[in-house]
């Protein structure tokens, strides 16, 4: 109701967060208490162990874990691949938004880098777009970055690595 926009944003956080804690698994680790239905206060209350074994609640765990590591695996590969990418590009810093490291390569337009800013332009930006498209291309990404939606996507990267074989993630 106060209009902010941060607050919609973490009203938004809530249905994930939660899905994420209903989705964790349920370990039994204490052992079972068995009270036996007796009128005799004195009867004992006898502790029962539970054998370990391979249940389809724990199979199915350990392929959630298991897809939850292979997705991870497969997103840190494309990062570091990424990144490589990039590492002979040209850098520099733009006047319209001199806290952005712009980086001149292959890709974009486009924002990277969850600390610091990273514009991501093409080599001919300055010739394939016209000064206003590209200010309003410039503008476009630092309002991504002002509205933090970088961090928000890492939130939503990690929703889905734990929770990949969920259709809605």
């Amino acid at each position: 109701r106060s209009g902010a926009p941060a607050s919609a944003y973490g009203l938004w956080l809530l249905p994930p967060m939660l899905a994420v804690g209903a989705s964790l698994p349920r370990t039994d680790v204490l052992p079972t208490l068995v009270v036996p239905l007796t009128t005799q206060a004195s009867s004992p209350v006898g502790v029962v162990q539970v054998s370990p074994g391979w249940s389809v609640g724990s199979v199915l765990c350990l392929i959630a874990q298991a897809g939850s590591l292979l997705l991870l695996l497969i997103l840190l590969i494309r990062q570091v691949r990424f990144e490589r990418s990039l590492r002979g590009s040209h850098a520099e810093r733009h006047p319209a938004w001199p806290e952005a490291t712009v980086i001149y390569g292959q890709t974009g337009p486009a924002l990277s880098g969850f600390w610091r800013p990273r514009l991501l332009l093409p080599d001919d930006f300055a010739t394939r777009f016209s000064p206003r498209q590209q200010a309003l291309a410039i503008a476009h990404e630092r309002a991504h970055w002002q509205s933090g939606d970088v961090p928000l996507r890492a939130l939503a990267w990690l929703l889905l690595i734990l929770q990949w074989w969920n259709p809605l993630a």
